[in-house]
């Protein structure tokens, strides 16, 4: 089998498993391990959809057992997914449907999972909301997570992609003990951690894989719940150059490490993001994908296209007027042919509409967060009021508010809020 090229980072871990699986004592194994390989590279030299799915499987499923569900209930499975079962639950052949997975004994991932009962919910009404969990793990480096409504029932998995491979179980020490250390109660129901600390004789516990069906979406800034694994791959690829356990470097295996690091991206919005990588256009290999997605946003989301004709040929366009296309892009016959950009593609995108997390717990969860801090805020601007208060500064009226629960200096600056500021300035001296 032809290994990754000298930038492809991603298949380097499920490489290194299946090689070890192939010389494995038993026979079962062994033969899994091929049939693996096998399907793995038909679908990386496959359509685009075949190539997504195989990124998800390097990236993703590399555990041993998983979970499916069936007319009689949830049911394990033994042995490890093949890529081609994967391509299944993913909607390759119908619509996506439940499939949870677990870690090897080398992950690239982590993920949290709070209910919607939980005192974590973003929802939560007399809980301390999802903040302390996210500011916990950021104390490991775990910076940035994919959020994603586990199911209808309105949970929440926060995924974190890992710069780096790491030994799974010096990773669930790891956040375990950064979430006890601020003593946040990890039990099912309220928060759950993958993976696990598990017992000595027993398979670390699975979680629900991504986009596998039954409203499972990640949420995505300006336009909701995407379901795409399109998306996913360029959010995953952005948030793991943040993510790197602040564990000892002889628990990381450096060739797993990526060289490949471009920085963090700035949090401008989905669709600015999108233009912007559009203006870009090609700066090497391997790019076609997360260009052809950046297009179909602007094709709907900013030009309103409304025709599977008009988007096709609009993204079509975007591509090849694209800035290094003639030099980077591999795949130039095919996006002129229009045979780049598949027919379900162009329906998905049609249904995304702008706002689209409209009446989901998200857009709840940010109305409250926002109306809470208001009424903080003129609590403690009219309790300052009533008390005569005076300032020398700004500074000094930003930080006595602060004290008395108000929120940061920031909120006060929205053009929203500038009412608010215009009274806070008539308590300076």
């Amino acid at each position: 089998m032809q290994g990754p090229g000298k930038n492809d980072q991603d298949a380097i871990l499920i490489n290194k498993l299946l090689k070890e699986r192939k010389n494995a004592k038993s026979k079962n194994t062994r033969n899994a391990a091929e049939k693996c390989e096998q399907e793995l590279e038909q679908l990386r030299t496959g359509d685009s959809f075949d190539r997504l799915v195989a990124w998800y499987y390097e990236n993703v499923c590399s555990g041993y057992g998983y979970l499916v569900r069936t007319p009689g209930g949830l049911r394990s499975r033994g042995g490890w997914i093949t890529p081609m079962t994967l391509k299944s639950h993913l909607g390759g052949f119908e619509q996506p449907k439940y499939l949870a997975i677990r870690p090897a004994a080398w992950t690239n991932w982590a993920v949290f999972d709070i209910d919607e009962g939980s005192r974590y919910h973003p929802l939560s009404e007399d809980g301390e909301g999802i903040e302390p969990v996210l500011k916990a793990l950021a104390t490991i480096g775990l910076h940035a997570g994919l959020e994603f409504q586990s199911s209808t029932t309105g949970g929440i998995h926060v995924w974190f992609p890992l710069g780096c491979a790491v030994h799974t179980w010096a990773l669930a020490v790891a956040i375990e003990g950064a979430l006890a250390k601020s003593g946040l109660e990890i039990r099912n129901g309220v928060l759950e951690i993958r993976p696990n600390c598990k017992s000595y004789d027993s398979q670390f516990q699975a979680i629900r894989a991504p986009l596998t069906g039954e409203g499972n979406g990640l949420f995505v800034e300006d336009f909701g719940f995407s379901y795409e694994i399109s998306v996913m791959k360029q959010r995953w690829t952005e948030a793991k150059e943040r993510n790197h356990l602040a564990i000892p470097e002889k628990q990381m295996p450096a060739r797993e490490c990526s060289s490949n690091r471009r920085g963090q991206r700035a949090q401008t919005g989905a669709l600015e993001r999108a233009q912007a990588r559009v203006n870009q256009g090609f700066t090497g290999r391997g790019q076609t994908n997360e260009l052809k997605l950046a297009c179909l946003q602007i094709a709907r989301l900013v030009e309103g296209l409304e025709s599977e004709e008009q988007i096709r040929s609009r993204v079509v366009e975007l591509l090849i007027t694209a800035p290094g296309f003639e030099e980077f892009c591999g795949h130039k016959k095919e996006i002129i042919s229009g045979k780049y950009l598949s027919k379900s593609e162009v329906q998905r995108a049609l249904r995304l509409i702008p706002g689209g997390y409209i009446n989901t717990w998200k857009e709840e969860a940010n109305s409250k967060r926002s109306k809470d801090a208001e009424k903080r805020a003129h609590e403690a601007l009219e309790g300052s009021i009533s008390e005569g208060k005076k300032f020398a500064s700004m500074t000094d009226a930003f930080q006595h508010l602060r004290n008395k629960g108000a929120p940061a200096k920031s909120w006060w600056h929205k053009k929203k809020n500038e009412r608010s500021l215009e009274l806070l300035k008539t308590l300076i001296a």
